[in-house]
């Protein structure tokens, strides 16, 4: 709340009109959350998925509601303060980034990346673009409706550090726009050949569509979902691998599913050209303390499942029970 506050006082006509436009989104939310309401229905109540799907309805309650309100004015203020960036601080560390990339990998890391197949593409527009944003989401509204309340908290406590810290913070004292901005915003074409290779690239339609949108955005001071340019640190990267810890928590399966996600994020972070790659391992790392730190607050394990019931405590529990299809 205080975080929508200061972005409403910083710039409330932004503010206003990013509101608006993010809550065109909330009936998509919605579906969101019916379907993995109904998904968590037929896995734990098999015989009675209806009941589960009332079930989690009524574990969600008006926490939904709470928590769908807290992601539209989180993101509306996140959104104002991305776009104020290059009017607080104008862009102006991507050559010390890029020389820094060439430096650490001997040459610059896109180049590696897009010795795949160009139909790559098509795949990392879906992760990237979409798929990310699912994860992130899904792994909110798990936490909310299965883990116990210390779990859900040091979850938000985790993601909001590295919105606030990374995106603002962290974004404002590096303001820079990354690989595929880069040849225009400054007189040096450092990237023409990856903005040629990307732009015979048949299969990266999605991707230039958001360039361009972003791209015109940020010229004509326009406010809309999403936008807003920035690169190092990655949000991306960050994001995943505050899910990747979460996923950790939960299993041996869900952590590897979990890094094997954020991997893929950093990879596409670079692949797409959004990021230098040291803006996704400045991320990664930063993530990770803002989990720890998190951890510690709420004094929670990074691997809750390599521990006993009774030392996790009745949430568990509930959630056991709720397993063997009992009403818990």
């Amino acid at each position: 709340m205080t975080f929508s506050l200061a972005a409403l006082l910083w710039n409330p006509s932004t503010y206003l009109q990013l509101a608006a436009h993010y809550l065109k989104v909330f009936p998509a939310l919605n579906l969101l959350v019916l379907f993995i309401l109904i998904i968590r229905g037929v896995l734990l109540f098999p015989r009675a998925p209806l009941a589960g799907l009332v079930d989690g309805a009524r574990r969600l309650r008006f926490k939904h509601f709470g928590m769908m309100a807290l992601i539209i004015g989180f993101l509306s203020a996140f959104t104002t303060f991305k776009l104020s960036i290059p009017s607080v601080a104008p862009f102006f560390a991507d050559p010390y980034i890029a020389a820094f990339d060439l430096w650490l990998h001997g040459d610059d890391p896109w180049k590696y990346a897009r010795m795949l197949p160009a139909g790559t593409s098509i795949i990392m527009d879906f992760i990237y673009s979409k798929l990310w944003f699912g994860v992130a989401l899904c792994s909110l509204i798990h936490a909310a409706l299965l883990r116990p309340a210390p779990e859900f908290k040091r979850l938000i406590m985790a993601t909001l550090l590295t919105y606030i810290v990374l995106g603002v913070i962290l974004a404002t004292a590096f303001s820079s726009v990354g690989p595929i901005f880069y040849d225009r915003f400054y007189a040096e074409p450092r990237f023409a050949e990856f903005t040629a290779m990307l732009a015979a690239d048949p299969y990266a339609t999605q991707q230039k569509f958001y360039m361009e949108y972003l791209y015109s955005a940020a010229t004509t001071n326009t406010a809309l979902i999403g936008s807003g340019i920035s690169a190092m640190p990655s949000i991306h990267v960050g994001v995943a691998v505050t899910v990747a810890w979460y996923m950790t928590s939960q299993g041996r399966l869900s952590m590897i599913a979990g890094w094997t996600f954020a991997g893929t994020i950093l990879f596409g972070s670079v692949y797409t050209g959004w990021h230098y790659a040291a803006d996704g391992y400045l991320s990664a790392i930063a993530a990770t303390l803002f989990w720890w730190i998190a951890s510690r607050r709420y004094t929670l394990g990074l691997m809750l499942w390599r521990r006993g019931p009774k030392q996790i405590g009745d949430g568990v529990k509930i959630d056991a029970a709720i397993h063997r299809g009992r009403t818990a």
